[in-house]
């Protein structure tokens, strides 16, 4: 089985690349990004299949905060409805590869983000979530914005009536860094990013269920 890995840094710290699964009988190739957005990710991969021979079976996508593909927008309705456009940019990007490639399976990892309105993704062969709230043995609630200050500044400025929301995104993400700080380095490695044993643990996972489906 060939796997093609997308996402951000918390595709770029796991150990995809490890001789483990790179063997006769299985590649991966990860092309994840620190910092990368979902829109972007998903064009390197759509980029990455036009460009190359390899026949890839998986896709294992780390999706990321939805404001890493925020554009300027005049005042808003609500933030939420803010960010079901910017997941609609993402669903609308992503059935494209899924038309051209309808062969290819898909593994969908909420990572930096967990993955927002899930229901919209049931179409992938596996899901995970919220990754984040499983290390934490702790559910988070969802929090689209991880780091991303300057767009939450932007939103408040011009859509002042959206403030409780960021204050409450702000407040999910002191929490996310307090339980980062208590899990590291047992589960990460910065407060922020998994470590190395818990990325093995989660290949596995991915691998096992999809040799399971073979």
């Amino acid at each position: 089985m060939n796997t093609l890995v997308i996402g951000d840094s918390w595709g770029t710290v796991s150990p995809w690349g490890h001789a483990k699964y790179n063997t006769e009988s299985q590649t991966s190739i990860n092309i994840s990004v620190m910092g990368k957005s979902n829109i972007d990710s998903l064009v390197s991969a759509q980029n990455f299949l036009w460009c190359n021979e390899i026949k890839i079976d998986l896709i294992v996508w780390y999706f990321t905060s939805l404001l890493r593909n925020a554009y300027p927008s005049d005042e808003l309705p609500t933030f939420k409805h803010y960010l079901d456009n910017l997941n609609l940019d993402v669903l609308n990007r992503v059935e494209l590869i899924r038309k051209e490639f309808p062969e290819i399976k898909w593994a969908i990892i909420g990572g930096h983000s967990p993955i927002h309105d899930v229901q919209k993704y049931e179409w992938a062969n596996l899901i995970i979530e919220d990754w984040r709230s499983e290390l934490f043995n702790e559910k988070i609630p969802p929090n689209q914005s991880l780091g991303m200050y300057n767009a939450l500044e932007h939103i408040k400025a011009k859509s002042p009536q959206c403030t409780d929301d960021i204050i409450r995104e702000l407040d999910i993400e002191k929490k996310i860094i307090e339980l980062g700080k208590i899990h590291t380095p047992n589960i990460f490695i910065d407060e922020v990013h998994p470590n190395l044993d818990k990325g093995h643990e989660l290949c596995e996972r991915i691998l096992n269920y999809f040799k399971q489906l073979e």
